[in-house]
Order: C-alpha cells, then sequence, then structure tokens
C-alpha cells in the first residue's frame, strides 16, 4: 500500500497537493450537486460552510487511509454514518421558499444587543484580564484559551448565548439605526474573541457579511445587497493578509508554516473521526455504550453536572478518544479532539441503536431548518435561525456542545423578551402619570 511517506520520497510536495486539491474540487463539487435541493442559493450559510470547512474536513477523512495505508472497520462504519447524514440533509431539508423577513420589535432588538455588549465586556474582564488570562498575550495561545473560561463559568456560558447574536441582528434587522448598533456590538465581540486567541474570530466579519448578503438577496434588497458584497470584498482582503500574521501571533504554526497549518487543519477538521478510524476504536461498541450514557443524558451532561452534582468517567468524546488512544486520563481542560454527532451516538448507543437515533436528530434538526428559513424571523424564531439556519452544522459537529448552546440561547432569547416587557411597562408608568397632571 502506497503511503503518504513513499509518495513524499519520490514526488514533489506541491504535486501532491495538488492532486489532493484537485480530488477535493471534484468531491465537493459532487456533493455540492447532490445537496442542490437543500441549498438555499449560493450565500445559503450550507453551502458557505461546506465550502470552507465541511468540504475539505470530508476530503481529509475520506484519503487519510489511502495516505496512510491504514483502513479499518471503524472507517469503513463512519464512512456509512457520513453517507447517511448527507442523505438526510438532502432529503430533509429540501428548500422551496425561504422568507426571513424581519418581524422582530426594535426595542427588543435593541436589548439583545445590549446584553452582548454587557456580559462581552464582563467576560473579558471577569475571565482575562483580571486574572491575566489574555491567551493573545499568553505563551501558548491558541492552546491556553481554555484557561480563559474557568475564573467565572457563568459568564462563559452566558457568553455562548449572546456572542453570536449581533452578527444574527445585523443579518436579519430591516432597521438602519439597529443594523448600525449591531455593527458596534460585532466589533467589541470580534475584539474579545480576537483576545481570546479563537482561530474562527479572523473570520467572524466576513461570514457575518456573507450571512447579511444571504438575507438581504432573498429579501431581493438590491442596493442593500451591493453594500454588504463591496464591504464584503474589502473585508476578504483584509482577512486574506492578516490571517497569517494572527495565526503565528496565536501559535498556530510557528516558525513561519501558518499557512501549511492552516491548510492541515482544514483537511483534519474531522480530528476527532480520523483517530477513532485510524486507531479502530469502535470495534468494541458495536453493540453497547462505551461511555456509560445514553446519547440523551450525554448531550445534557453539561446541565446535569452543574444542577445535579452528577459524575461521569468521561465528560466528553474527545476525552474519551484520548485516553483509549493513549491510555492517559486528561482530567483538566485542554485541547482534546473536538466531538461529533456521529462518535456521540455510536459510544452512547453503538452501531444499530445509535445509527438509529443519529438518523432521527439530524432528520428534526434539517426539518426545522426548512421550517426556519420559510417564516418570518420573530423572537422565538430567533433562535431557530441562530442555531440552526446560520449553524447549518452545529448539531453533526458536536451534538453535545449544540444542545448547551442552544439552551443559553433560548434563556437569552427569553430574558431579553422579559425585559423588553418590564421595559415597555416601566416606560407606559412614567409617559401616563406625567400626560394625566398636564391636563
Amino acid at each position: 500500500m502506497v503511503t503518504l511517506s513513499t509518495l513524499l520520497e519520490t514526488h514533489s510536495i506541491w504535486l501532491i497537493f495538488s492532486v489532493i486539491a484537485a480530488v477535493g474540487i471534484i468531491l465537493i463539487s459532487a456533493l455540492r450537486l447532490f445537496l442542490r435541493p437543500a441549498i438555499g442559493g449560493a450565500l445559503d450559510p450550507l453551502n458557505i460552510q461546506l465550502l470552507i470547512f465541511i468540504g475539505p474536513a470530508l476530503i481529509g477523512f475520506v484519503l487519510l487511509p489511502f495516505v496512510t495505508g491504514a483502513f479499518s472497520s471503524s472507517y469503513y462504519t463512519i464512512l456509512l454514518f457520513l453517507m447517511v447524514w448527507l442523505i438526510v440533509i438532502r432529503c430533509a431539508g429540501a428548500v422551496r421558499k425561504i422568507d426571513l423577513s424581519d418581524s422582530m420589535p426594535a426595542d427588543f432588538q435593541l436589548t439583545i444587543l445590549w446584553m452582548a455588549i454587557a456580559i462581552v465586556i464582563l467576560n473579558a474582564i471577569l475571565n482575562m484580564i483580571i486574572p491575566g488570562k489574555i491567551p493573545l498575550f499568553t505563551e501558548g495561545g491558541v492552546y491556553t484559551r481554555f484557561d480563559a473560561t474557568t475564573n467565572n463559568r457563568l459568564l462563559s456560558w452566558m457568553n455562548l448565548g449572546t456572542a453570536p447574536m449581533p452578527g444574527i441582528i445585523f443579518a436579519i434587522t430591516q432597521r438602519a439605526r439597529v443594523r448600525r448598533f449591531a455593527l458596534i456590538a460585532l466589533g467589541i465581540g470580534i475584539v474579545e474573541s480576537l483576545l481570546s486567541a479563537s482561530k474562527g474570530a479572523i473570520l467572524a466579519i466576513v461570514l457575518v457579511l456573507l450571512n447579511a448578503m444571504f438575507v438581504a438577496a432573498k429579501r431581493n434588497q438590491v442596493t442593500h445587497y451591493r453594500k454588504l458584497r463591496r464591504y464584503m470584498i474589502m473585508a476578504a482582503i483584509c482577512v486574506a493578509c492578516l490571517t497569517p500574521v494572527y495565526l503565528i501571533a496565536i501559535g498556530f504554526g510557528k516558525d513561519g508554516g501558518a499557512a501549511v497549518a492552516l491548510g492541515t487543519r482544514f483537511l483534519a477538521g474531522f480530528d476527532q473521526l480520523m483517530f477513532t478510524s485510524q486507531l479502530d476504536l469502535l470495534r468494541s461498541v458495536n453493540l453497547g455504550s462505551a461511555l456509560h450514557v445514553n446519547l440523551l443524558e450525554y448531550q445534557l451532561m453539561p446541565f446535569l453536572k452543574a444542577l445535579f452534582g452528577s459524575h461521569y468517567e468521561y465528560s466528553s468524546v474527545g476525552q474519551y478518544v484520548v485516553s483509549a488512544m493513549t491510555g492517559n486520563y486528561v482530567g483538566a481542560a485542554a485541547t482534546l479532539p473536538n466531538s461529533n454527532l456521529i462518535l456521540e451516538a455510536l459510544f452512547t448507543s453503538g452501531t444499530s441503536l445509535g445509527l438509529l437515533m443519529f438518523s432521527l436528530e439530524l432528520f428534526v434538526f434539517y426539518r426545522l431548518r426548512r421550517f426556519a428559513m420559510s417564516r418570518p424571523v420573530t423572537p422565538l424564531m430567533l433562535l431557530l435561525v441562530c442555531n440552526i439556519v446560520i449553524n447549518p452544522f452545529g448539531l453533526f459537529l458536536s451534538g453535545q456542545e449544540w444542545i448547551t448552546t442552544t439552551s443559553v440561547v433560548l434563556a437569552t432569547i427569553l430574558t431579553a423578551y422579559g425585559l423588553t416587557a418590564l421595559w415597555r411597562v416601566v416606560a407606559r408608568l412614567l409617559v401616563f402619570p406625567r400626560a394625566v397632571t398636564t391636563s
């Protein structure tokens, strides 16, 4: 079997990269053609993220055994789940009509933005500045970012719910005043993400502008769309120039290797699936749970631990993968392989039941995405827009993280709605007595 090392001995690395790129373009093009009924146009977040993140990660996983020479039953099991996932997207997410008109009160949108600004600033102060744990300026950079969540865990959780809101409001709102304020809140959030050495922070403004272009295109807002496109092109050029510098600054791709590290990261985006495949970790979970929990309990684990003090042998799939791979149990916060709904289903429910649960969760998810895209955006519908429409792969990438984030976003929206209603009552009480006195 020809492996990567033997290829490198006889061929140029750039020739190998060119072949991989050609294969990637062909496979991603075929994938987009297959998923076309479920994609709401070229600017649909599903299409954008497929091209930038998911497609390269799929290519990396598919090609892995061809460059390592190690095929396994786990590899074929994961391939089966990946095919089921793509079929579910195609069948459940066919888009016929897209609405996404703004039906949210202006005061509700402003309340959400004020909450986002307050929580982001408090999170930066209490979790980074006061304890002196600013990952961007800390030795280790990106690999120390989890240290900036431990001083105040409540703020870290609340930040999950409010951080994406400015970008969503910016894309959805039809009020110029709210859009300008959303841009300010978005800028503050991006600065906080940069300080926390987040790899995705450098791309945030480009993705937000692409989302806004998607919404504007579906509403036939031609002038607004052209303005957004101009800003997006300028932002993309700036990001392309600054990305290598930023990645080196946070310690990702040292010694001038940021471009290679970034390319490798995209191809190895499914690192947890790669480890599991290469080490054949699924051979012992064909009939039962390796984590000793069911799928729902695993996905609700953060809340069960926080509310009831429940103890679990493993807190995440990544922790289990590292333990099975090395024999070492990593209990503290660390950079572990990411989770994934495939492994969550397999490690909690075995192959057969896991495939059933995997399919059901994804089918509901993509049906809800289709439902949300065909409706006006109300305060409660904002939950689906944020966590399903704009984040079309969130559940697949990590069911536990997606459910945690969605729950916090729901709590954030309900809190903002309650504060808005309270402010309306207070304002009414302040205005009416004055009117009575004047008369």
